[in-house]
C-alpha cells in the first residue's frame, strides 16, 4: 500500500487523491461489503474524482467524507472507513474534525454499522438516529415507472 504523506492535514483535490486511491481502495472495497448494498466501488470512485466525496488517507486507513448542507446545519459525515480502527480514531478523525471546522461545519458526524458506537461515543459522539433499510426490489429488477403525482 502506497502510503500518504502525514504533513496534508485536509483531503486533497482529487486528481491527487484518485493517484494515492489505487493502494486504499480495497480497504474502502471491504467495508462496502458490510453496507446495505447503496453504491458500489466504482460508484465511490467516481465521486471522489468528482470532488464530490473527500478522502483522507492514514498510513494504513482512508476515511471517505461527504459534505451535507442541510436547512439549519452543515456536517461534514464520515460515510466509509477502511483500516485500522485506531488510526481511523486517533489520526483521521482529528483531522476530519479540524477540516469541518475550517469549513464552517456545524456538525462531524458518521455512518456505519452498529459496531462503530462504542469507539465513537469514546470520542465524544452521541447516538444521532438509527437508519432501517428494507429490500423492496429483487436484484437486477427494473424500478417501476414514476408516479403520476399531481401537485395543487
Amino acid at each position: 500500500m502506497a502510503s500518504f504523506p502525514q504533513d496534508i492535514m485536509q483531503p486533497v483535490p482529487a486528481p491527487v487523491a484518485m493517484a494515492f486511491w489505487p493502494g486504499y481502495r480495497s480497504l474502502i472495497a471491504a467495508a462496502l461489503e458490510t453496507s446495505p448494498g447503496v453504491e458500489t466501488i466504482e460508484d465511490v470512485e467516481q465521486r471522489l474524482a468528482t470532488g464530490a466525496y473527500q478522502a483522507f488517507f492514514g498510513r494504513r486507513s482512508i476515511a471517505i467524507t461527504e459534505i451535507s448542507h442541510f436547512d439549519q446545519a452543515t456536517a461534514v459525515t464520515v460515510i466509509h472507513g477502511g483500516g485500522e480502527l485506531a488510526e481511523l480514531l486517533d489520526t483521521l478523525e482529528p483531522l476530519i474534525h479540524d477540516y469541518a471546522c475550517a469549513i464552517g461545519a456545524d456538525l462531524l458526524m458518521g455512518q456505519g454499522r452498529l459496531g462503530w458506537k462504542r469507539p465513537c461515543e469514546a470520542k465524544g459522539y452521541r447516538f444521532g438516529w438509527i437508519v432501517m433499510v428494507k429490500d423492496i426490489r429483487q436484484s437486477g429488477e427494473a424500478a417501476p415507472p414514476a408516479p403520476n403525482f399531481v401537485t395543487l
